[in-house]
């Protein structure tokens, strides 16, 4: 099991039907930066995973 910061903060990205991340997912993470320690989640198929975790960091 992985374990977490006790200041984690969970953060949904959303994603575009092109296959991307949304424009706007760079401010939540933002947000939840100065309050704790970002955890994003990103629900997708897997042939694109890949690429929303390169665009996320």
């Amino acid at each position: 099991m992985t374990e977490f910061s006790a200041d984690s903060i969970l953060v949904l990205l959303d994603a575009v039907p092109g296959g991307e991340l949304s424009k706007s997912a760079a401010d939540p993470l933002g947000a939840a930066r100065s309050v704790g320690t970002p955890v994003a989640l990103i629900v997708s198929y897997g042939a694109q995973l890949d690429g929303f975790a390169a665009s996320a960091g």
